[in-house]
C-alpha cells in the first residue's frame, strides 16, 4: 500500500472515530442524573459508572472534547499532506520550468 493510501484509510477512520464521539457527548450532555440513577437501580451494566460520570461531567466533557479536537485535527492535517501532494506539487514543478523568452 502506498502512503497515500494508508493516509486515506487513517482519516476515514478518524472520521468515524470523531463521529463516535460526538455522538457519544451528545448521549452524555442529554442522559440526566435521575435517569442514571434510576438505571443503576434497575441493575443495568455500567449505570453505575455513568452515575458517577454524571457527579464530575466537566471531566468527562473534557476528555470527548480533547479526543475529538485531536482526531479532527490530525485528521485535517492528513487530509492537507494529501492535497499538498496533489495540488502545490504540480504547481511548484511549473514555475521551476525554464522560461521561454
Amino acid at each position: 500500500m502506498s502512503a497515500e493510501t494508508l493516509m486515506i484509510v487513517a482519516i476515514v477512520i478518524l472520521f468515524l472515530f470523531s463521529t463516535l464521539l460526538a455522538l457519544s457527548e451528545t448521549a452524555f450532555v442529554r442522559t440526566s442524573r435521575i435517569r442514571a440513577i434510576a438505571l443503576d437501580e434497575d441493575g443495568r451494566k455500567g449505570a453505575g459508572r455513568l452515575v458517577r460520570m454524571l457527579e464530575r461531567p466537566e471531566a468527562t466533557l473534557n476528555s470527548l472534547l480533547f479526543l475529538l479536537l485531536l482526531s479532527q485535527l490530525t485528521s485535517a492535517s492528513l487530509l492537507g499532506e494529501i492535497g499538498r501532494a496533489h495540488v502545490l506539487t504540480p504547481v511548484t514543478s511549473l514555475s521551476r520550468m525554464p522560461s521561454s523568452a
